[in-house]
């Protein structure tokens, strides 16, 4: 986001987070950047009251999670960073310990069977071909599975 908003290109803009965390100006931590080193963001009560709600939504359909009232960016950015969720993009999130269970159910699968279809992880969720075909796409793109037609298998 910051690089972006600074309208940097990405080897100019890791240069000067090096620069700058070298100096002790600023703090990376993943993906993320803490100005000034040790920062720790402090939610308002509002904010608190929100993740509740989002983190309880999440609970109560694991494989199937609210996407009708997404979270802001820097919450969740903020939930990410605390590892409580993962964001498997295009506005689909899961809950951190579903998402580590079902990443262990498609690799047992994966290592049992081969392959993996789209279809085949809806059934085995029990949800929409929306929740599967998102989980999939964010395994791939951890490089967990790799897509091969309509099938996956592990990388």
């Amino acid at each position: 986001h910051v690089r972006s908003a600074l309208r940097i290109e990405a080897p100019a803009f890791d240069l000067l987070l090096r620069t700058l965390s070298g100096s002790s100006r600023i703090e990376t931590r993943g993906a993320g950047i803490a100005a000034p080193p040790g920062y720790e963001p402090v939610l308002t009560p509002a904010q608190r009251s929100e993740v509740e709600h989002f983190l309880a939504g999440l609970a109560a359909n694991p494989y199937s999670p609210p996407t009708d009232r997404p979270l802001s960016a820097a919450l969740l950015a903020y939930l990410a960073e605390r590892g409580d969720v993962e964001d498997a993009g295009g506005g689909v999130v899961f809950g951190a310990a579903a998402f580590s269970e079902m990443t262990d159910r498609v690799r047992a699968h994966l290592q049992a069977n081969g392959t993996l279809s789209l279809a085949e992880v809806r059934d085995l969720f029990g949800t929409s071909r929306k929740y599967a075909q998102a989980l999939l796409e964010h395994l791939d793109a951890l490089h967990i599975t790799r897509r091969s037609g309509d099938l996956r298998t592990l990388r």
